[in-house]
């Protein structure tokens, strides 16, 4: 929840909002972190499936969502670098029967910095 905040404020601060030259580098830094996050949640969706004991699938869970935060959180500091701002969109994805939300990421805007 305090990222979801966090990541409102960089919006709400941010005034002067152009395209910025290296929209396409960002847009592919994005674009290959998203599909890591894909594939880790295809493989944790793949290891649940395997597991019966609900301790097991909580952890895979819990790892999952420290990984897939991780990387997104990364992301988003190495954009902002750059002057872009990248969101996370939280999209429900089931393992196992339960359903988490995870984190892949979108550019939002772009800052020109002078």
């Amino acid at each position: 929840m305090k990222k979801i905040f966090l990541m409102l404020l960089v919006v709400l601060l941010i005034g002067n909002i152009s395209f910025a030259d290296n929209i396409s580098d960002v847009q592919k830094a994005v674009d290959k972190t998203n599909i890591k996050i894909e594939k880790e949640i295809d493989k944790a969706v793949t290891k649940s499936l395997k597991e019966t004991s609900l301790e097991k699938i909580e952890q895979i869970i819990n790892k999952l969502l420290d990984k897939t935060n991780d990387m997104s959180a990364k992301m988003v500091e190495k954009a902002a670098e750059s002057g872009v701002v990248v969101v996370c969109e939280w999209v429900p994805v089931e393992i196992n029967g339960q359903i988490i939300m995870v984190d892949p990421l979108r550019v939002f805007s772009i800052h020109r910095v002078n």
